[in-house]
């Protein structure tokens, strides 16, 4: 689009990538803030997030956890069409 990084956020707006686009759009499930540089809490917050993620995906079969990710990706960009 532009041969330097100077628009970057230019050009993610107009290509719909920001983070809140791509929520919006179901290609993520949430935004993780970036907690002002404060890295060790970014860590400690994701790595609670992803104990109960996993806990909870463990109690589903794999049936369950297939049909739930197809369900997903199928739906990805669905509000938009």
């Amino acid at each position: 689009m532009w041969k330097n990084t100077e628009r970057a956020p230019e050009a993610a707006e107009s290509l719909r990538l920001t983070a809140a686009d791509v929520h919006s759009l179901g290609v993520v499930e949430r935004i993780i803030p970036e907690r002002n540089g404060n890295y060790a809490l970014l860590f400690d917050s994701l790595r609670l997030d992803i104990g109960r993620w996993r806990q909870k995906m463990s109690a589903l079969s794999v049936q369950e956890l297939t049909q739930a990710r197809y369900r997903r990706f199928r739906e990805i960009g669905a509000q938009t069409v």
